[in-house]
C-alpha cells in the first residue's frame, strides 16, 4: 500500500478502528514473542505483559480519581472557576 492510499484510508476510518488495529497488533507481538521457545521471547512476552498490565492499571486509576472521587481542592476555588 503506498502513502496516498494508506493516508485515505486513515483519514476515512473511524478512530475507533485505528483503536482497534493497534490492540491488535499488540496482541500480534505479544503472541509472536511467545511463539519463539527462546528466552529472548519469552522475555519480550514478560515485559509486553506486565507493560499492559500495569496500563491497564494506571488507567483504570485515573479514571477513577479524575471521575469518581471527592475533590482534594479548598471549596472556594471552585465556586470562582470559569470555562476558559
Amino acid at each position: 500500500m503506498d502513502k496516498v492510499s494508506l493516508r485515505l484510508a486513515l483519514d476515512n476510518s473511524p478512530k475507533q478502528t485505528i483503536g482497534v488495529m493497534e490492540e491488535e497488533i499488540k496482541d500480534l507481538i505479544l503472541e509472536l514473542a511467545a511463539g519463539q521457545y527462546e528466552v529472548s521471547g519469552n522475555i519480550a512476552y514478560w515485559l509486553g505483559t506486565l507493560s499492559a498490565r500495569l496500563t491497564a492499571f494506571y488507567s483504570t486509576r485515573l479514571i477513577s480519581l479524575a471521575f469518581f472521587t471527592v475533590p482534594n481542592g479548598p471549596k472556594v476555588d471552585y465556586e470562582h472557576a470559569h470555562d476558559a
